[in-house]
């Protein structure tokens, strides 16, 4: 039998895109243009919004929270008007945004009007953020059940990685000796030694083109089936 056991750290290259990154989450009420001119008689009832996360990906839905200016806001309404990439979205007028429809590196942004007893104050609009692209995954696959010591036990690295075009594996540490990768197929070759027995560690990593980087631990427990003596 074998069993495998995981960890799993994410990291983005340094320098990589990330719109995101660039733009502040958090605005306050009174930097908004919609604050000067018009009705004199508007109040500033918000005082910064944010997005949470900060960070998003296709596969999440984006929240905004509105912080009032007051702490006595329990009467307080809103009104969203949310765009992607300039265009009003008029099937979202609540304080979410489902982003599956759309893809990495598009724009979103929302407008919120507070309203007081039926009276609008001062419009609020967010920074905008970028969708981020979706981190690659890291699974492995044991490609063959059984080998004899000094014959290769073949392992797979396998990938998921929708929002980039190709993606590269590695071994990282703990290394184990004897176990070679190659890179572009994430193909692992092990050969075994008559001294290797029992459980082994060893670390693996992804890198997609966006140059968004997954690394895992696998453990796998050999036992005498899975490293049977060479025969003459």
């Amino acid at each position: 039998m074998i069993a495998t056991a995981v960890l799993l750290s994410f990291s983005k290259k340094e320098g990589a895109l990330n719109d995101g990154d660039k733009t502040p989450y958090e605005q306050p009420a009174g930097t908004s243009k919609n604050q000067t001119g018009g009705n004199l008689n508007k109040k500033t009832l918000i005082q910064s919004i944010r997005f949470q996360p900060d960070s998003p990906t296709r596969l999440d839905t984006l929240r905004v929270e509105v912080i009032p200016l007051s702490r006595d806001s329990g009467s307080l309404k809103y009104a969203y008007i949310w765009k992607v990439n300039g265009k009003v979205i008029t099937e979202e007028t609540g304080d979410t945004l489902d982003l599956s429809p759309f893809k990495k590196r598009d724009l979103v942004s929302v407008a919120i009007t507070p309203y007081e007893d039926d009276i609008a104050g001062y419009t609020v609009k967010s920074p905008v953020v970028a969708i981020q692209s979706i981190p690659p995954s890291l699974e492995m696959k044991i490609t063959r059940k059984t080998v004899r010591i000094g014959e290769p036990f073949e392992l797979q690295l396998l990938s998921d990685h929708p929002d980039s075009e190709t993606a590269s594996y590695s071994l990282e540490e703990p290394r184990v000796d004897g176990m070679t990768i190659d890179s572009r197929t994430g193909k692992i070759s092990w050969t075994i030694q008559p001294n290797q027995q029992g459980s082994f560690r060893f670390g693996s990593a992804v890198l997609d083109s966006e140059g968004t980087r997954v690394t895992k631990i696998f453990e796998i427990n050999l036992n005498q089936a899975q490293a049977a003596p060479q025969t003459q």
